[in-house]
This record gives structure tokens, C-alpha cells and sequence, in this order.
């Protein structure tokens, strides 16, 4: 990546979270001599809420997700308040690829089910964003 410090930001998202990776550090310079090293494996943390996440615009929006970790098919959105509008929601796998999405209405139903019958185990983020453009990601493991 060319860092030059002895310090390196990644920018990373929730997909990234916990998992672990190895620094390669090369020389290809005759005057600092020709050399290949990896470094011990350290553990990326990213420090956030993992179970129990909020959207919320001007006190309008606030919605959660439960169970974490989820051990049945379904997920589950809820808005403490019926929300205006519709949330697009977007089940996104640890590689960062959206798996699916769906419209979700929580202007009559307070509680609204996303279903993961079709995930296997894993670490998922379930993205949700309103019609401002407002996103909130949520982690969840699917047992």
C-alpha cells in the first residue's frame, strides 16, 4: 500500500470485523538490500455497536434489530414508533457482497421480519437505509 509510517490506517467496514491479517513487507531496493518479511497475524478489531444498532434522523427514526445471534430463519426490524416511507434493507455477507435486498414497510407494522432462512452460519450486516438517504448497518450471526 505504500505506507511509509510505522503507523497504517485501514478504512474498513463492518465486514471486516474480527478478522485476522498478516503484514508483507518487501524490499526491492539493491541499497537497503533484498528482503521479504510477514509480520504475526493481528486481529482487526472495529469498535461499534454488533447487536443492537439505531437509525435515527431528528428523533424520527429509531429502529432495531434482534435477535444477535439469530438462531431461526427470521431477523427482525423494529421501529418503536410506525415509520413514514419505506426502509431498503440489504443482507451483505463478511466479503462485503449484497447476498439480497428488500423494501421494508414499517409505517402499519411496528415489528417487520427479514428472512435468513437461506443463509448459512455466518456473520452478516443487514444495511438499512431510508428514503433521505440515511443508512444504518447492523451486524448479526446466523447460528
Amino acid at each position: 500500500m505504500g505506507a511509509t509510517t510505522p503507523n497504517l490506517e485501514v478504512f474498513a467496514g463492518w465486514p471486516l470485523a474480527n478478522w485476522w491479517f498478516r503484514s508483507v513487507i518487501k524490499s526491492t531496493d539493491p541499497a537497503c538490500g533484498l528482503y521479504r518479511d510477514t509480520s504475526e497475524p493481528a486481529q482487526l478489531i472495529i469498535v461499534g455497536p454488533n447487536s443492537v444498532g439505531s437509525l435515527t434522523k431528528a428523533g424520527k427514526l429509531d429502529v432495531t434489530v434482534y435477535p444477535n445471534p439469530v438462531s431461526g430463519s427470521d431477523v427482525f426490524v423494529k421501529a418503536d414508533h410506525p415509520i413514514a416511507g419505506i426502509l431498503q434493507s440489504k443482507v451483505i455477507d463478511k466479503l462485503g457482497r449484497v447476498l439480497y435486498g428488500a423494501p421494508l414497510d414499517l409505517s402499519k407494522n411496528k415489528t417487520v421480519p427479514v428472512s435468513i432462512a437461506q443463509l448459512p452460519a455466518g456473520i452478516y450486516t443487514l444495511q438499512l437505509t431510508d428514503a433521505e438517504g440515511n443508512t444504518q448497518s447492523i451486524n448479526f450471526t446466523r447460528q
